[in-house]
């Protein structure tokens, strides 16, 4: 995945979860190699760390 489809993925999971801003986008950027892509484990791992 190069690094256009990576920001246009993750735009996609912002816009799932509600959510905006360059911080959130580059967390779901870095994330999402290490759970293959997979946005409902990406989804998840967001959300927590959101909440901590």
């Amino acid at each position: 995945m190069d690094k256009n489809e990576l920001k246009e993925f993750a735009k996609e999971i912002m816009e799932e979860l509600e959510l905006s801003g360059g911080k959130i986008s580059k967390l779901i950027q870095k994330i999402a190699p290490i759970y293959d892509y997979d946005k409902n484990k990406i989804k998840v791992q967001v959300k927590r760390a959101l909440i901590e």
